[in-house]
């Protein structure tokens, strides 16, 4: 059967959360008639049981499980290449969709027929947007979405490819980065730009997201983030400034900053491992890691937890 719209969720170790996705994909599927994917990278935590289980009672529902656990890159690469959708939604295992705006969302797709669409997303209280001032609109130029929304990107479940641009990324390949479909989609981009960005809020995670990559943090967004145009490209020096430094306002703000170190996240080994990458940053941002690795971490925690503690009274 064919679809117009595939779901595709590459997962290890989901528990709860892709039982949680799933079912609550299986609820809205009459009313909008997707085809969901899921491929499991080998997970040992029930989910085969409970994917069989499931594909045995909906025939919208594709598994796949790796003989072993091959990767990040392998699996988001398996998924879309499953799917047969003339579009095709990658969605974090422990992320959600808002089905009030999943309509909204094809017609889109249908109305403007993008080579990649990329939609907002909402923080944990759904009400506020993760991009903000960035209106609905149609991006010709590749630049202004690395400036605008290349940041968004990198969150898998803000983007949806189309099938004739799954055929041309070759995400498998790169085994060295965190961020293998951000990388195949800036190199699609450099090509050819034809990119819908959506406004409203049609994902978010989910409020048990699992925290799997805690020290991995510097690692992902200092290195690898800096590596992400390390291909031969075209896009501006100035544009590439910007995309550099929207992570340290996504991420290392001066409370996520404190909170790093007072969870022993930012120390002297993980800063070290990164120095050479964070040469490449803002003077201030790297004066602030390199500084705060010298507080004690434990001190930090107990003022933070008496933070969390008066700032809960304060609410109650």
């Amino acid at each position: 059967m064919s679809y117009f719209l595939s779901i595709c969720i590459p997962t290890y170790n989901g528990g709860e959360n892709l039982k949680y996705n799933v079912n609550k994909l299986i609820k809205m599927q009459s009313d909008f008639g997707f085809e969901v994917c899921v491929s499991d990278n080998a997970s040992n935590d029930g989910t085969q049981e409970f994917m069989k289980d499931v594909i045995c009672k909906y025939d919208f529902i594709k598994y796949h499980r790796n003989e072993e656990n091959y990767g990040f890159a392998y699996n988001l690469d398996y998924v879309l290449t499953m799917a047969n959708g003339e579009y095709r939604w990658l969605l974090g295992d422990d992320d959600e969709i808002i089905e009030e705006n999943l309509g909204k969302v094809i017609l889109s797709l249908k109305e403007h027929k993008p080579d990649i669409c990329v939609v907002n997303g909402g923080t944990l209280n759904t009400k506020e947007k993760r991009v903000i001032n960035i209106k609905t609109n149609v991006y010709v130029d590749k630049n202004r979405v690395v400036e605008d929304i290349g940041e968004q990107m990198s969150w898998i479940s803000s983007l949806i490819f189309a099938k004739t641009v799954i055929q041309l990324l070759k995400m498998k390949k790169i085994n060295n980065n965190a961020f293998p479909h951000l990388i195949e989609s800036f190199k699609y981009i450099d090509c050819k730009c034809n990119i819908f960005w959506l406004d409203d809020i049609c994902v978010k995670s989910q409020t048990m997201q699992q925290i799997r990559y805690d020290n991995k943090i510097l690692e992902y967004f200092i290195k690898d983030w800096l590596n992400i145009f390390s291909f031969e490209n075209s896009y501006s020096k100035y544009s590439k400034e910007i995309f550099l430094k929207a992570i340290i306002k996504r991420i290392f703000t001066n409370k996520s900053i404190l909170v790093l170190r007072s969870r022993n996240i930012i120390n002297k080994q993980n800063v070290y491992k990164v120095k050479e990458e964070l040469k490449h940053y803002p003077l201030s941002f790297r004066f602030k890691i390199n500084l705060i690795v010298y507080v004690p971490y434990k001190i930090l925690d107990k003022f933070y937890n008496i933070y969390k503690l008066v700032k809960y009274y304060a609410k109650s």
